[in-house]
């Protein structure tokens, strides 16, 4: 890419208002989740008959983002060893950071608020100690979601920070971005960039409708058999927004000006 369609395509990103979204998108997981820590459930929208939660579809849009993003992002400096560094130092310190405020910070004061003493927390490697909370969270995959007792009679007690456990599946698909970019499916290959995403589609819509559960004849197992796969999607939707667009720019003043 040179430097004139950088150059436009980083004006495009400001004028469609990215932070904003993002910003928006925040929003609706922080209200929504504020409905769960009061032991209470999601609000849902009716048009879909109260089966897509507004929090589920505000992660949606924030995979389908990063797709188009982490796309632009590649496609922009297409090399391997930087695009992972930079991928890892995106979400790794700040990860990390979480992790050492939720075991050592939030934690004891949680201890503290239920009346209970801190000589009784567990801060070391022990089962479900603060220690092993962050070592075994460590990876970007959740293998404990508790320390000791800080959740109990609490009206949500199934996790201290349920939110980490996206960073995972985001960063599987930034290794789409990569592989994809590797072979050129946001170039030159961007058609097998579309039929992998009608592929991806197909498989959610066939775990989503078919009774029973999927049988190896359905696909791989970490698309029909994982709960992540509609995530997966929204993020390959968002890598062929970018693949494709020349033919679709999400563009509001484009689209407010065509109409009037």
């Amino acid at each position: 890419m040179n430097s004139s369609h950088q150059i436009a395509d980083a004006d495009n990103n400001h004028r469609n208002a990215f932070d904003l979204v993002r910003l928006l998108l925040a929003a609706s997981v922080i209200y929504t989740h504020g409905f769960l820590l009061c032991g209470r459930e999601e609000p849902t929208f009716e048009v879909f008959k109260r089966q897509l939660s507004i929090g589920l579809l505000a992660v949606l849009g924030f995979f389908a983002v990063s797709g188009y993003l982490v796309s632009a992002s590649w496609d922009r400096s297409p090399r391997v060893g930087r695009f992972l560094w930079s991928r890892v130092t995106r979400i790794v310190p700040g990860f990390l950071v979480c992790l050492l405020v939720t075991a050592f910070v939030v934690a004891p004061l949680l201890y503290l608020g239920r009346g209970l003493l801190l000589n009784d927390f567990p801060w070391g490697t022990g089962p479900e100690g603060a220690a092993r909370f962050v070592l075994s969270n460590s990876l970007l995959r959740i293998n404990q979601w508790s320390i000791g007792r800080a959740l109990d009679g609490a009206p949500y007690g199934e996790s201290l920070d349920g939110s980490l456990w996206s960073i995972f599946p985001e960063f599987t698909c930034y290794l789409f971005t990569l592989i994809g970019g590797w072979f050129g499916l946001l170039r030159t290959n961007r058609s097998l960039l579309l039929g992998l995403t009608a592929y991806v589609a197909i498989i959610h819509i066939n775990n989503t409708l078919r009774p029973g559960p999927p049988t190896p004849a359905d696909g791989p197992s970490f698309l029909t058999l994982g709960i992540v796969t509609k995530f997966y999607l929204a993020y390959l939707v968002g890598m062929l927004i970018w693949a494709y667009r020349d033919l679709v720019r999400p563009d509001m003043k484009a689209w407010y000006g065509a109409a009037l």
